[in-house]
C-alpha cells in the first residue's frame, strides 16, 4: 500500500506549526478525520498536556544532556530549558489508534535535528515520549 500525506499548518502559542495527516491507500473517512481533527482544533490544550508530560518524563533530561554543549544550558535548569522548547509539528495518523497524533518539540532546527516527540492515542491520552532525530 502507498502512504500518502496531506500537509498544512496551524498557529499554536503564537507560532506556525506544521501539520501532516498520514494515511495508507484511500483518504481517511469522516470518522477517521474526526478522530484526529481535535488534535489541531484543540492544539493549545494538547500542547499543555504534552509539556506537563515532558516535564515529568526523563526524556527532558536526556534531551537537555544531549544538547548541553550546543545550547550552553546547565543540566540542572530543566524549567528554563522546557520554556525554550516549542512545538514545530503535529503528525496525525488516523489509522493508528495507539499513536493517533505526535507532537514534536525542539529548541530550534538551527541547533539540532532532534525532537522531543509526544505521542497521543485516539482518546487523547499520552501514549509515550521519546527523543527522536
Amino acid at each position: 500500500m502507498t502512504s500518502n500525506v496531506w500537509e498544512s499548518s496551524i498557529e499554536c502559542a503564537g507560532r506556525a506549526v506544521a501539520v501532516d495527516l498520514w494515511f495508507d491507500g484511500a483518504p481517511p473517512d469522516a470518522a477517521a478525520k474526526d478522530r484526529v481533527a481535535r488534535f489541531t482544533t484543540e492544539a493549545d490544550e494538547f500542547d499543555r498536556a504534552a509539556r506537563r508530560a515532558i516535564r515529568e518524563d526523563p526524556v527532558l533530561r536526556e534531551y537537555l544532556e544531549h544538547h548541553v554543549d550546543d545550547l550552553g544550558e546547565e543540566p540542572s535548569d530543566e524549567d528554563a530549558f522546557l520554556r525554550r522548547l516549542h512545538l514545530v509539528r503535529i503528525g496525525l495518523y488516523p489509522g493508528e489508534p495507539d499513536r493517533c497524533a505526535c507532537f514534536d518539540y525542539t529548541t530550534g532546527r538551527d541547533v539540532t535535528d532532534c525532537v522531543v516527540a509526544v505521542r497521543f492515542d485516539a482518546r487523547g491520552a499520552i501514549a509515550g515520549l521519546a527523543m527522536e532525530s
